[in-house]
């Protein structure tokens, strides 16, 4: 089963969570290659990148919590 790539919140887009972002950034980052606006691919992929950091870092914290 395919896991759900946008969480709802009451059947609103839940833009805090990160698959959400990750998501969104992705689909986004596919119109920047349509267009073949490559500073738009450079853009967003830092942004992915800093993203998946934080998570990243959130997760190995909530780690060391328990």
């Amino acid at each position: 089963m395919r896991k759900r790539q946008v969480r709802l919140v009451d059947n609103m887009i839940d833009y805090d969570d990160f698959s959400t972002q990750r998501h969104i950034l992705v689909q986004y980052l596919h119109v920047m290659i349509a267009r073949k606006d490559w500073h738009g691919v450079a853009d967003v992929a830092m942004d992915l990148r800093e993203l998946e950091a934080e998570e990243i870092g959130r997760n190995t914290r909530e780690r060391e919590e328990t």
